[in-house]
């Protein structure tokens, strides 16, 4: 690797990112980074071409889905409220429900 970027994102994106086990995100973060930069800089791939999703499927057909608990995360975070931890503790639940092996 020869270039290192830095961002600031959203606490509900923070927030997925870290589900993941600690061992995975860097490879995922650079596969996604990567992946997004051909197809959307670099013209390497069309734009209404499949995105792989972790775990298997694409856009077009999710294998699994998150969306419902990342838009409840991104509520809760832009609303300025705080999850109690049994709320947190409830989503969690839910993410690991998935079975993102």
């Amino acid at each position: 690797m020869t270039g290192r970027l830095f961002t600031r994102v959203p606490a509900s994106i923070e927030t997925a990112v870290k589900t993941l086990p600690t061992s995975e995100r860097s490879e995922w973060l650079r596969r996604v980074i990567t992946d997004a930069a051909k197809r959307e800089l670099m013209n390497d791939a069309p734009q209404d071409a499949p995105i792989p999703h972790r775990g298997g499927g694409t856009n077009e057909t999710p294998a699994i889905e998150l969306s419902p608990i990342l838009k409840e995360l991104e509520a809760a975070f832009l609303s300025g409220k705080t999850l109690k931890p049994t709320d947190i503790k409830q989503l969690l639940e839910r993410l690991r429900s998935l079975n993102m092996s």
